[in-house]
Parts: structure tokens; C-alpha cells; sequence
């Protein structure tokens, strides 16, 4: 059964494929229907084929329709084919079935008529949807009939369709006839087109002619340059080969450059150190000797005095001393009166030149180092000064201390330049002769040959007279007017030596046959640079040939020569004041009183190397002017001015001996050094036996340092600290305006207090951020700073190094901190508000002063507090274009029990300044009295908490000590390490005094040399206190330099004398240290745009 839709669909399919063959034979007839007699088929005029092929078509397209009452509905029955099989008879020309098909179609109806719902047809069973009414026999004309009208309406459609697609057709050509014109027009320009082409393709020929010509050449061309790439490629895998093997030379060589910059790096910083030691250990061991040194020589016999009485001089085994004997008649006796005489050296007459220039080659090695150094020679005329300065410069065995010192500068210049030195030297020389300088290396000799009264009176008058200038910044002295040559050859300086010698003022008396009649001043002026350290040195050499102390009446000088003599005695005696007021501490020295003291200023006194050399005679006759030279050798020699404790340096020379013995059996400086208490013993090397041969057998035990020095920091120098606290300014009556800003690098102001939540904030608001002081105005319109920390802000402003932070907690506002740091909310508020009030005071950074965590998880959340405030720090410093980092830092323990537990590697990571509160080692709760803050000994002690700090991660460069400025007072004691009852009032709270009160009245001050620490009693009141003195600071500084910590810090600064007074602890540190020089210079931050202050927006502007 087909659908009506399939049919139609059907139809027209088989439509178009007649209207194809149609086309194709190109037949177009009109479809005649007539009846057919013999089958009772519809026929037409269609060729049999043709109407076959549409009948069989039509009947494969037909679809099945649901099986209805056909007989009782013709028009639906038109809509299906009748199966053949139920059809009687022939259909179509065809067999009508076989007999069982009928008898079971006959079967399939009587069960149909009895049910109604099923009908068999070759074993398949149809459902029926009609009435159980019986079925009414289809007839064979019925179904021609229904297979007709079919036909027929397939025709009809089919002629529909032939129909449409004849307009179809039509309007097609007609679209075509249309569009010729236009393509008849297009063919003409085709050709026109084609014309032009074939031109172009002729001239194409043409040219594509003279490219295969060109083409050939270049083919040959390229030939020849194959050929020659080919030999050039063999060139090239040889050359890159060759370039592989030299690129792994060069690699290597590379490799191996690296490694012997890296060893001459690692070798040029130890020999830094090794230097730096050197020069330390070499000014020190000088200033031991004292500021001034006197030898003696006795000059060597000549041969002229062969038969002439000598003098009983008798020199010590030691040559320490030398005895003069001498016989004179008392109580009608010829007796004899020894006198002895004590020198640093003595050099009896068998002594030669290069004996004594090795005693004094050190100071050679001074002058170097950039200090002023003067070696002159005193005496009587005719005792050999100037053989002892010059000698004979032509003969190497005895040249004199001049042309010695000479070669042996230019030998330590070439030495220096090792290590970056350049040195450039200047001379002058000179001679004072009566009272004025005359220049020995001038070429002018028109003055030399007249009188002495004629010669002064030349040179005053002269516009070119010589002039003493000095120079403050670099206590140098310069003869204006004086020839200053640039020496650069030990030859050079030979010949001036010779040139000025021959020019010098001489003549003959009873006494010398070639006597000097001036002062010959030699003065070598060494300017080095070292650009590689950024480092200068200056330095002076004056060697002094002093004209001889005369006996008038025994030399015989008149005229000239007695004018002479009378000068230079009393240049001489004016030398002898400076050297007594020098002795005795003068406030003044009378420089200015002869020429030739004024040209010694800088030469004599502060840190200058002195030697007097006191030439005597060994004849008898001139045994009196000898007794006099050694007396005043003797005086001047006991103007000794020991810088330093001998204890200071044998921690130094311990380490340079170590040094010294480990540099041949291992390439590296040790660089520790296990701490311990060492006996100092004669045995334990040359070093050791020199010291102890220094010392006394009962000398005090010396504590090695904690680790050897290292390189120095770079671009830092030495922190001097000290806390400003907000309370200070109310009964302490101590301001901001006290502190003295030259002195001190680092602020810390106390206290800032913080809650529970983690909120930082300032305790003291009127003090802190709101006191007018003298000067500040009442009628600001906009929000402006006050109080201690605008004073701050102005102090910074006019001191670029001064650097303030605010310490948070203390002792009293630590409680909080624990819960705090436990908690990320907290921390996170800390950090918040601790980086607010920064921006807002303009601070250098933060002091955390947490008293103290109380066990391992403390000390962990104290790190995790750390490194959230140093990540805030830092983004604050990026996000601002800070110059300098913002600093971190903490105020740490000295007590065993609290920095145990501290993770102080962790805390190494994020701290920039460990400060050490190395104070208050004993106080109120301890059982006895004892030291609260020594440096060494006893079961707390400075060494001991540096020694754990650095051997459990600190940096040695980040440590500074604490030292107190109060002392802590115990009563009714007999005391040290005493019992005790009762501490007494103090200054502000019970058992705490001011250091600038102490010592006590009544008391005694004493210093402990083995535990660095002072201390006063009073055996009357029965009260003792410990504190720091200025010795103590000095001590603990040299420990910091040496061990190289990063400086000091104060608790608290109102407690200090003013920086002016001689026992200011905060100007002994600063001394200590090394001054301006040695501080840091760090510039701090003055830049905070989003302050809610606007003076601190515009920087105090």
C-alpha cells in the first residue's frame, strides 16, 4: 500500500526521467487514452515500452494504506492497488493464483465474515479495522476500472508537469536571447583581448630569449662559485672545527682565568686583612713604646783621635742603659760618681749605621701608614749627628738614617702597589739658621756667602721668604715658598741629598772642625691613593739634623759663629718646653716660640712618631755637654703616652701569629677560633714569649675574641645607638635638642604599646606627637607634627645620617606579644598599623623589644611576626623608590635562658640589627653584688652571649652591644661578691642611679682589667655600684672592632654626661670607634607623600 504523498512523489520523479528522454530524442507528442478490447487496459498513443515502463514505475512507487472496506467506498479504493492474488481470473495477462491460494482466500473470508478482524493472504494475516460487516467480492471489471482511473490521473499529472516545465523551458530561452547581445560584445573584446595577448606573448619570447642567454651565464657564474663554495665549505668545517677546539680553550682558559681571579680575590681580601692587621698591630705596638722614643748612640772613635782620653761609658748588656763615670775631688778624695741613664736603646761606639736604622725602620713603616714621623738627632757639636742622619751617601755601608729610610720608602711604595697604592713623594729640604728657613735645594747662592746678620736681614726682606703653612684637615706642614720636588728615583733623591748637604751653613770651632751652624730639616711628604679601596693616605717623614748645644766659652765662638751658637741654643731650649709641656699634658704647648718648634707641630704631638736619637761623645773632655745630652734624653723619654692597654692587643697578635703559621700549610686564614681562657706563656711561640717578657708573670689571663676578623662591611660603618625615651623629657628635663647628632647613628625612641588584637599605638600622645616646643606655631591650618618626633624630623633633616625608629613593647608593654604573634589576624594588624605610624612619623624603621617569648612555639610565631614586618617593609620601600631599606630590628637577650630559645638563624634572615641588652647581669634579685655588665667572666657575660649568638647563625656584622648609662647600687655590703641588704633610692627608681651621677660621694672607683667591667664602693656608707666607665667602653669597643661587630648601643641616653665632659660614655664610643670616619653614613629616609602630617609630607621644608 503506498501513501498519496509517496504516489505524488513517485510521480513525479518518473515525470522528469520521460521529460529527460523526451528531450533527449527530442519527442513531443500529446498522451491519447483509448480503450484496449482485448484487456480492458487503458491505452494511449505512448509506445507500449514507454507505457510499461510508467505502469511498472507507478505501481513500485504506490504505498500501503491501512486495509479498509473497499467494496462498500470506491473512491478509497482508488487509493491501493487490489493484490492480485484476490482477484479472479487474469490480471494484467497474468496467472491468477493457484488453487490453495483461492480456497485459503475462500477460507480467509468466511473467517472474516464470522470475526471480522482478519484476512489471510499467503501466510500473512492482516488486521482489519472494519465493521464485522461481511466484504462484498471485488469483480474484475472493478478492478480495471480502479487500475484505469489510476492511469489515468498519472497521466494527467504527468502532462501538468510536461506543461511547466515547457514555460519553464520558454522563459529559459527567452533569459538567453536576452543575454546574447551582451556576449556577443564580450566575444568582440575577447578577441580584441586575444590579440593584445598574443603581442605580449611575442615580446615575452623575446625577452624570455635574452633570460635563457643570461640564465646560461649565470649558470656558468654559479658553477665557478660552487666550485669555490665547495673548497670554501672544506675551509669552513675546518676552520669551525679549529674554532671548536680553541672555543674549548677558551672555555678552559676562561675556567681557569676564573678560578685565579677568584684565588687572587679571595688572597688580595686576605691580604687586606693581613694588612689591615699589620697596620693595626704596628701603631699599637708603637704606641706602647710610647709617643716619643729616645735612643743613645756613642759616636764611633775616628782615626784623629787615636791617643785622646775617652770617656768611661759603660752600656747595660740589655742596651737599655748607660752609666757615665766620672772622677771628681770631694772631701780631699779623687772619687767616683756613676750616673745612670735609661733609654728605649742604647748603642754603644761599635755600633754601624744599619744597626741603628733597624731600631728605627719601623717608624719608616708609620710614615707609610700615613702618620707623621720625625726622627732627629740631638747632641752636642761634634758627637756625630749628622754622620748618624746622612752618612756617607756614596758608601751603602754607612749611609746615614736619610738615605736608608729613603730606599726603603721606595722599596714599601713598589710593595703597596700590590694591593692598589699608588704613592707620589714630595721633598723639601731646608735648614733653620737663625731663626729663619732657607731653602737647601734652591739654585740661588748670592745670600750664602754673606755675614749671618746680612743673610737674616736678605731673607726677611725678601718677597720669597719661606713660610711654615699648615694644613688642619690633613695635620700636614708645608714650607710655602720652599722648593717641592716630585721624587720618583732612589737616585734622584741621592743626588739632592748630596746637593743640600754641600749647601748647608758650616764652619770650624775649638770644639768641631766642621761644625753645623743650623737645624737641617729633611721632610718626605707621601701622598697615596687607592682607588680600588677608595682610600687615601698622608703621611710625613721629617728627618731633623739638629745643629749642635754649644759650650760658648769652650768652642771658642766670636763674631758670627757666637751669634750662631746663641740661635741655636735657644731653639734648642725652646724644643726642650715643647717636649716638658707635651710630658705634663699642657693645655697649650708653646709651638710658636722658635721656628724650629713651629715646623714641628704636627710632628710632635697628637699621634705622631717620635724618635730623639741623643748623640754623645766618647772623649772625656766632653764629658759634661754628654751628661747633659742623656739628661735631657732621660726627661724627654718619660713623655711616654700609652695609648692602649697591653691587653688590647695580644688578642691581635695571637691571631697574627696563627695566621702567619697556618699561610704556608693551608691556603685560607682560619676564620674561628674556639673562645677560651689561654695563660700567656713564654713557651707558646716568639710572639708569646714577647709579650710575656712585656708583661709581668702575675699578668691577668686574656679571653681570645669569639671569631677571627673578616673582611670589614662595605658600605656601612660602626652603629652608635642609643634609646630616647618619651618619659625623658618631663623630670629628666631631656630633650630631642640634647642629643648630641654628630655622635650618635641610630634612634630609638621608647616606647610604642600594642593591644590585644595586634594594633600598634603611641603611648605618650601630648609628648610623643603633640608638645609645641620653642618655635612651633599655634595657627597651622593644615595637620601638622609636634611633640619629640618633629624635633626628631628636624634633627634628620639637618644630619642626613641620623636615623630614628620606634621600639615597640619593653618590659612593660610586652604582655601582648604572645598572643599576637600566635595569630595570622593579629599579626596581620600588627604589621598594618606598625607600617602606619612609620609612614605617618617618617621613621627609619621598626625595633621590636618582645620581653621575652616564653618557649619554642614564642620563638616560632616571633619569626613568622618578623618576616610578615620585613615583606611589609619592603613593599613599602619598592612602591616608594627608597634609596636605603628600611631597617628591622630587635632588642635581644644576654641571659642563657631566654636567647636559648630563641630561633635566631630563622630571625638572622629578616633582622638587620641584633641589639643585645648585655646589661643588668645583676641587680636587686640577685643574692650577692657582682658585675652587671662585664665583658668577660661569670655566669653572665657580654663574650659569652656574642660567642652563642654568632656560633648560632647571627652575623657578626649585625650584632651590637648594649651598655648601660646607669649603675645599680647594693647597700650594706662589704663588696665585690658580697651579700648585701637593701639597694638605696637611685636617681628615679629604687637601686638604679645615673650614670652622670656616679661614681658616689664618698666612693672609690675601681676597674676590673679581667672582666672589662668598673664598679665604685664606699667603705664608709658600705654601698657598692656597678656601672661603665669610659675605660670599660673603650675596652668593649676594641672587642667590637675587633671581633667586627657593628658598634654599641645606650640605655639610656639622659642618663650620660654631656658629650663634652671627659667621662661621657657616649663620647668615649664614639672615639673608640674611630670617630667620624668610622660611624655610619647610611643616609636616612626623608620621602613619606601619604603622611597624614603635611610638614612631614614636604620633609620639614
Amino acid at each position: 500500500m503506498f501513501s498519496k504523498e509517496g504516489k505524488t512523489n513517485s510521480n513525479r520523479k518518473r515525470i522528469n526521467e520521460e521529460t529527460s528522454i523526451s528531450k533527449n530524442k527530442k519527442l513531443k507528442k500529446k498522451t491519447a487514452i483509448g480503450p484496449n478490447s482485448e484487456n480492458g487496459l487503458v491505452t494511449s498513443n505512448i509506445s507500449a515500452g514507454t507505457s510499461d515502463a510508467i505502469i511498472k514505475e507507478a505501481s513500485k512507487k504506490k504505498k500501503k494504506t491501512p486495509f479498509n472496506d473497499v467494496a462498500n467506498d470506491v473512491k478509497r479504493s482508488t487509493a491501493f492497488p487490489i493484490p492480485t492474488g484476490l482477484m479472479s481470473g487474469k490480471a494484467s495477462g497474468k496467472a491468477s493464483g493457484t488453487a490453495s491460494e483461492k480456497a485459503s482466500v475462500k477460507a480467509s473470508g468466511a473467517s472474516g465474515k464470522a470475526s471480522g478482524k482478519t484476512v489471510s493472504y499467503k501466510n500473512t494475516t492482516i488486521k482489519s479495522y472494519c465493521p464485522s460487516s461481511p466484504l462484498r467480492p471485488i469483480t474484475k471489471s472493478m478492478a480495471e476500472r480502479i487500475r484505469l482511473r489510476t492511469k489515468v490521473l498519472e497521466y494527467k499529472e504527468q502532462l501538468a508537469e510536461v506543461r511547466r516545465e515547457t514555460v519553464e523551458i520558454k522563459e529559459y530561452n527567452r533569459a538567453i536571447e536576452s543575454r546574447l547581445p551582451k556576449l556577443h560584445d564580450e566575444l568582440i573584446q575577447i578577441e580584441r583581448d586575444y590579440e593584445v595577448l598574443l603581442s605580449d606573448i611575442e615580446q615575452a619570447k623575446e625577452q624570455a630569449a635574452k633570460y635563457d642567454e643570461e640564465f646560461k651565464k649565470l649558470n656558468e657564474q654559479c658553477d665557478v662559485i660552487n666550485e669555490d663554495n665547495n673548497i670554501s665549505s672544506e675551509n669552513i668545517v675546518n676552520i669551525r672545527k679549529d674554532l671548536e677546539l680553541k672555543k674549548d680553550k677558551i672555555i678552559e682558559q676562561k675556567l681557569s682565568y676564573e678560578s685565579l681571579l677568584k684565588q687572587i680575590q679571595e688572597n688580595y681580601a686576605r691580604l687586606k686583612i693581613e694588612e689591615d692587621t699589620r697596620k693595626d698591630l704596628h701603631n699599637q705596638h708603637l704606641d706602647l713604646k710610647g709617643n716619643i722614643r729616645v735612643m743613645c748612640r756613642v759616636r764611633p772613635y775616628t782615626d784623629k783621635e787615636n791617643g785622646i782620653e775617652r770617656a768611661n761609658l759603660k752600656c747595660s748588656d740589655d742596651k737599655r742603659t748607660i752609666q757615665v763615670s766620672t772622677k771628681r775631688l770631694r772631701l780631699w778624695q779623687m772619687q767616683t760618681e756613676k750616673s745612670t741613664y735609661e733609654f728605649d736603646h742604647v748603642f754603644d761606639e761599635s755600633a754601624d749605621q744599619n744597626e741603628i736604622y733597624l731600631e728605627l725602620c719601623s717608624l719608616v713603616q708609620s710614615a707609610i701608614d700615613g702618620y707623621n714621623v720625625c726622627i732627629f738627632a740631638y747632641g752636642q757639636t761634634g758627637s756625630g749627628k749628622t754622620y748618624t742622619m746622612e752618612g756617607e751617601v756614596n758608601n751603602p755601608e754607612k749611609k746615614g738614617i736619610i738615605p736608608r729610610s729613603i730606599d726603603e720608602i721606595f722599596d714599601k711604595i713598589k710593595e703597596t702597589s700590590k694591593l692598589g697604592w699608588d704613592f707620589k713623594v714630595y721633598v723639601q729640604y731646608v735648614e733653620i739658621y737663625n731663626e729663619t728657613i732657607q731653602d737647601l735645594l734652591t739654585d740661588e747662592d748670592k745670600n750664602r756667602k754673606k755675614s749671618c746678620k746680612d743673610r737674616k736681614k736678605s731673607c726677611k726682606e725678601s718677597k720669597d721668604l719661606c713660610k711654615i703653612v699648615y694644613h688642619e684637615d690633613t695635620r700636614m706642614t708645608i714650607i710655602e715658598n720652599a722648593e717641592r720636588r716630585n721624587i720618583s728615583k732612589k737616585k734622584d733623591m741621592e743626588i739632592l741629598i748630596c746637593k743640600a748637604s754641600n749647601r748647608r751653613s758650616k764652619s770650624s770651632t775649638n770644639s768641631n772642625s766642621v761644625s753645623s751652624r743650623s737645624h737641617g730639616v729633611f721632610i718626605l711628604h707621601l701622598e697615596g691613593e687607592n682607588p680600588i679601596e677608595n682610600m687615601s693616605s698622608r703621611g710625613s717623614l721629617n728627618l731633623i739634623d739638629l745643629a749642635g748645644s754649644e759650650n760658648i766659652d769652650k768652642s771658642g765662638s766670636v763674631g758670627d759663629q757666637m751669634t750662631e751658637a746663641q740661635s741655636i741654643n735657644k731653639s734648642l731650649f725652646y724644643l726642650r718646653n715643647v717636649i716638658q709641656q707635651i710630658k705634663n699634658k699642657s693645655n697649650h704647648v708653646n709651638y710658636r716660640d722658635s721656628v724650629l718648634t713651629s715646623l714641628l707641630k704636627y710632628s710632635l704631638g697628637g699621634t705622631a712618631k717620635v724618635c730623639m736619637l741623643v748623640n754623645v761623645s766618647p772623649l772625656a773632655e766632653s764629658i759634661n755637654e754628654t751628661k747633659k745630652s742623656l739628661s735631657f734624653g732621660q726627661d724627654a723619654r718619660k713623655t711616654h703616652k700609652v695609648g692602649i692597654s697591653i691587653w688590647n692587643i695580644i688578642p691581635s697578635l695571637f691571631y697574627l701569629e696563627d695566621t702567619i703559621n697556618n699561610i704556608d700549610q693551608t691556603d685560607q686564614v682560619p676564620i674561628e677560633k674556639t673562645s677560651s681562657v689561654t695563660p700567656i706563656s713564654v713557651q707558646t711561640s716568639s710572639i708569646s714569649s714577647t709579650i710575656s717578657s712585656t708583661l709581668s708573670p702575675t699578668s691577668t689571663p686574656v679571653t681570645t675574641p669569639v671569631k677571627k676578623p673578616k673582611p670589614p662591611m662595605s658600605g656601612s660603618g660602626k652603629v652608635i645607638a642609643g634609646y630616647f625615651t618619651s618619659w625623658s623629657i618631663y623630670a629628666r628635663a631631656y630633650n630631642v635638642i640634647d642629643i648630641d647628632s654628630d655622635k650618635v647613628t641610630h634612634i630609638l625612641y621608647a616606647f610604642a604599646n600594642l593591644k590585644p588584637d595586634g594594633e600598634v599605638f603611641l603611648s605618650d600622645a601630648w609628648a610623643d606627637t603633640d608638645k609645641h616646643f620653642e618655635g612651633d606655631s599655634w595657627n597651622d591650618e593644615a595637620r601638622n607634627l609636634y611633640g619629640n618626633f618633629k624635633q626628631l624630623g628636624l634633627l634628620k633633616k639637618k644630619k642626613s645620617h641620623f636615623k630614628v625608629s620606634l621600639s615597640i613593647g619593653g618590659w612593660s608593654w610586652s604582655t601582648h606579644f604572645p598572643t599576637v604573634a600566635s595569630s595570622s589576624n593579629s599579626r596581620k594588624k600588627f604589621v598594618t598599623s606598625s607600617i602606619n605610624l612609620l609612614k605617618d612619623l617618617g621613621l627609619d624603621g621598626l625595633d621590636i623589644d618582645w620581653e621575652y617569648p616564653r618557649n619554642g612555639d614564642d620563638a616560632k610565631n616571633y619569626v613568622k611576626l618578623l618576616k610578615e614586618l620585613r615583606e611589609a617593609l619592603d613593599e613599602y620601600s619598592e612602591s616608594h623608590n627608597h634609596t636605603c631599606r628600611l631597617l628591622l630590628t630587635a632588642a635581644m637577650p644576654c641571659g642563657e635562658d631566654h636567647y636559648k630559645i630563641m630561633k635566631l638563624k630563622d630571625m638572622n634572615k629578616y633582622l638587620d640589627i641584633f641589639y643585645l641588652m648585655a646589661y643588668d647581669f645583676h641587680g636587686s634579685w640577685s643574692s650577692k653584688t657582682g658585675h652587671q655588665s662585664n665583658l668577660y667572666g661569670g655566669d653572665l657575660s657580654t663574650h659569652k652571649a656574642v660567642d652563642y649568638y654568632i656560633n648560632n647563625g647571627v652575623d657578626n656584622d649585625k650584632i651590637v652591644i648594649g651598655m648601660p648609662m646607669y649603675g645599680r647600687a647594693f647597700q650594706n655590703t662589704s663588696g665585690f661578691g658580697s651579700s648585701y641588704n637593701g639597694v638605696g633610692e637611685g636617681t628615679w627608681e629604687q637601686g638604679v642611679y645615673d650614670y652622670k651621677k656616679l661614681p658616689r660621694q664618698n666612693s672609690v672607683e675601681y676597674f676590673d682589667e679581667k672582666a672589662i667591667a668598673s664598679y665604685s664602693y664606699s667603705e664608709s656608707d658600705r654601698e657598692f655600684v656597678t656601672y661603665d666607665n669610659p675605660q670599660v667602653i673603650i675596652q668593649k669597643t676594641e672587642y667590637i672592632k675587633y671581633n667586627n661587630l657593628r658598634g654599641v648601643m645606650f640605655w639610656e641616653l639622659s642618663g650620660d654626661f654631656p658629650t663634652s665632659h671627659e667621662r661621657s660614655l657616649l663620647s668615649a664610643a664614639y672615639h673608640g670607634l674611630g670617630g667620624k670616619d668610622a660611624i655610619d653614613q647610611t643616609p636616612n629616609h626623608r620621602l613619606y607623600p601619604d603622611s597624614i602630617y603635611e610638614n612631614v609630607r614636604k620633609g620639614f621644608e
